[in-house]
């Protein structure tokens, strides 16, 4: 799925997004919204992939638009919030949506919003919230920045708010939702949701850039995380926080992917795969192109991979099992792919 700026010359306030969703087997490019939507916040993708959920203004109505890719399905609600939406995260059953509305100067809330049941309910009232997202047994995860003083924890539809720790430096769940990872101080801590423990996974974290969530990269059944620095590469089991790969290697200017199965890393002119869930693996060369090589994405079971070289409307689809690549052409620059399946 991309994302294209409508109007990408005006002030960053005022500009509006189209969603595309590209299927590489028949090469077909689809326009999602609908004709007058207005679509000022990025949509956010299901954890299986199969939905997708944004916020529209069509005539100065709030919508909230939750679509199945898949079947083509979408249900709209509209609402009158008093507020605006600021961000958005979609649960596990691909029908309950998390949303962050500002509500007065310094003042948000979390709202809890059902489309089968078309409930909407505010859960948390706070002052500046940079995240949320759903954890796997229905809580809604969120760092709330209180006078520069980041705090994370979670918060139920019908029970008590629980807080993780305080002065973090980044916190995101892991993508089965079972666990957070956070930064406090350079550690790098696994915390689990179940029991409540904190694991140390290493003491002295320093990212690879300055943006710690490009530091890090999970499997997307959420059971293996990559953790990324200017000089090594750990590939770490979850929950338990094992090291199980460690490679020594410069990681300036390359990019990574993680699927369940693999890790991939660019390097110059050349793609690496590391196949770590069999013991005993070396990272070894898969590709080697005439030009630098940034990776965008891939499927989760390993089916294919897309990458870019200098070009930004040009993306390469790279099939692992037929060892081919597929050029694809748009009329837009590509930054960056929303998600892949």
């Amino acid at each position: 799925m991309f994302l294209r700026f409508k109007n990408s010359m005006l002030d960053p306030v005022l500009r509006t997004l189209e969603i595309y969703i590209f299927n590489p087997e028949n090469s077909k490019l689809a326009f999602v919204p609908r004709y007058g939507e207005k679509i000022y916040l990025k949509p956010v993708v299901s954890h299986d992939k199969t939905t997708i959920c944004y916020h529209s203004l069509i005539e100065g109505r709030d919508f909230l638009v939750t679509k199945n890719v898949e079947k083509g399905r979408n249900i709209r609600l509209s609402f009158d919030t008093g507020g605006y939406f600021l961000k958005l995260a979609i649960a596990y059953d691909d029908d309950t949506v998390a949303a962050v509305i500002k509500r007065g100067p310094n003042k948000q809330a979390i709202y809890y919003i059902s489309n089968s049941k078309g409930l909407l309910k505010r859960l948390l009232n706070g002052k500046k919230f940079e995240k949320i997202d759903f954890l796997s047994e229905g809580s809604i995860f969120y760092i709330d920045n209180v006078d520069s003083k980041r705090i994370s924890g979670y918060v139920y539809y019908q029970r008590q708010n629980t807080e993780i720790d305080e002065n973090i430096e980044f916190a995101c769940p892991t993508p089965n939702g079972d666990s957070v990872v956070y930064v406090k101080n350079n550690r790098l801590i696994l915390y689990r949701v179940s029991n409540h423990e904190k694991i140390a996974i290493l003491d002295n974290f320093i990212p690879s850039t300055a943006k710690i969530r490009d530091s890090i990269r999970f499997s997307d059944d959420g059971t293996a995380m990559a953790i990324i620095t200017n000089d090594s590469i750990r590939i770490v089991n979850i929950p338990s926080g094992d090291v199980f790969y460690y490679i020594s290697i410069d990681t300036q200017n390359s990019t990574f992917f993680m699927t369940n199965y693999s890790f991939y890393l660019s390097k110059d002119k050349k793609l690496f795969i590391l196949m770590y869930k069999k013991p005993g693996q070396d990272l070894y060369k898969i590709l080697e192109s005439d030009e630098n090589i940034r990776i965008l994405g891939g499927n989760p079971g390993d089916k294919f991979l897309v990458y870019q070289k200098n070009n930004k409307k040009v993306i390469y689809i790279y099939d692992r099992i037929n060892k081919t690549s597929l050029k694809r052409v748009f009329d837009f620059d590509i930054d960056s792919i929303l998600y892949s399946a």
